[in-house]
Order: C-alpha cells, then sequence, then structure tokens
C-alpha cells in the first residue's frame, strides 16, 4: 500500500486574515467604551466638576479628536484597501504602512 504525503496546512486567505484582525480590533473598540465610562467616573469622582478640570478635559481630548476626524476615516478609506494591495511586496508594504503611521503620529 502505497503512502501518500499529506496534503499541506489550508493557508488562510487575505480576506479571512482581515476579517480576523478587523475582529480583534472591533472587540477592542468595544471594550474601550466601558473603560472610557469608568475612567470619567472616577475622574468625576476625584477631581470634581469645576472649571479647571473641564479646561483640562478640552486640553486633553482635542488632540484626540483631531486625530480621530483625520486618521480614522482615512485608515479604513485608504490604508487598509492599500496595503491589501501591497502585503505580497514585503519593501513597499513596508514604506506604504511606514509612512502613514508618521503622518499619524506628527
Amino acid at each position: 500500500m502505497e503512502q501518500r504525503p499529506s496534503d499541506p496546512a489550508p493557508s488562510t486567505s487575505p480576506l479571512g486574515d482581515i476579517v480576523r484582525k478587523g475582529s480583534v480590533i472591533t472587540f477592542i473598540t468595544l471594550l474601550s467604551r466601558p473603560l472610557g465610562y469608568v475612567r470619567e467616573a472616577v475622574q468625576a469622582y476625584l477631581f470634581g466638576a469645576t472649571a479647571l478640570v473641564d479646561a483640562f478635559i478640552v486640553a486633553f481630548n482635542f488632540p484626540e479628536l483631531v486625530q480621530t476626524l483625520f486618521f480614522t476615516g482615512a485608515t479604513s478609506a485608504f490604508l487598509i484597501p492599500v496595503c491589501t494591495r501591497y502585503m505580497h511586496d514585503d519593501r513597499e508594504y513596508s514604506e506604504i504602512f511606514s509612512t502613514f503611521i508618521n503622518l499619524s503620529i506628527a
């Protein structure tokens, strides 16, 4: 009786990989919402509701607002399709991803 080599493990498709990674991001986002509420409750308990605390919150949240407005939409509209296209070219993928991250941080 002849033995056949076992079939190699099926490789994951790029779409399945994107769905899995997107699910992780979704889970983390859903987890962050209640934690943000807890953060706000603790902050209100410790520092109260004063004009100074309100000024701090506005100053603290403004950069996050700008980042959310400009880069969250850009991530889904630009980064995911482009990175999917260049996923097999490691050098090009690294350059595009690095450029986007640098622009996001700047």
